[in-house]
C-alpha cells in the first residue's frame, strides 16, 4: 500500500512539471511577437520625437538672423544673442544654454544649399536629412 503512494506522488510530480513547461513553451511565441512589436512602436515614438524637435528647431530659425554653418556647427543670432546649433556628446543642443534638440545621434552635419540650411545626422547607422531654415 505505502509503495503505491509513492509512486502515485511521483506521477504527479512528473505530470505537473511537464505541464509547466507546457505553458512555458506556449508562452515563449507570444513573449517574442510582443517584444517585437513594443520595438517598433518604440522606433516610430522616435520618428516623431525628431519631427516634433525639428519642427521646433524650424520655429526658432525662422525668426533668427545671419546665419552661417562651418558644417559642424551653425551659427545664429536669436532674441539679440548669438547662439550656436551642434552636437554635443550624442546630443544636438542650442547654445548658450542647454536646449536639446535631438538626442541619441551618432554624427550631424549642416549645409547651406542655395538659401536653405539642411540638417543631416545619423542614428544607429541610418542617415536622415531635413531642410531647417530658409534664407531671405
Amino acid at each position: 500500500m505505502r509503495m503505491r503512494r509513492r509512486e502515485r506522488n511521483g506521477s504527479v510530480l512528473i505530470t505537473d512539471v511537464l505541464l509547466s513547461v507546457l505553458i512555458v513553451v506556449m508562452l515563449v511565441p507570444i513573449t517574442v511577437i510582443s517584444i517585437a512589436l513594443m520595438h517598433d512602436a518604440m522606433q516610430f515614438n522616435m520618428q516623431v520625437q525628431d519631427e516634433t524637435a525639428l519642427t521646433q528647431l524650424r520655429r526658432i530659425l525662422l525668426i533668427s538672423y545671419d546665419m552661417e554653418t562651418d558644417g559642424a556647427c551653425l551659427y545664429f543670432e536669436y532674441q539679440g544673442r548669438q547662439c550656436r546649433l551642434q552636437q554635443v556628446n550624442e546630443n544636438l543642443i542650442i547654445q548658450p544654454g542647454t536646449q536639446i534638440i535631438l538626442a541619441d545621434i551618432d554624427t550631424c552635419s549642416f549645409a547651406m544649399e542655395g538659401n536653405t540650411v539642411n540638417l543631416s545626422y545619423e542614428r544607429n547607422g541610418k542617415t536622415y536629412r531635413a531642410a531647417i531654415a530658409a534664407m531671405p
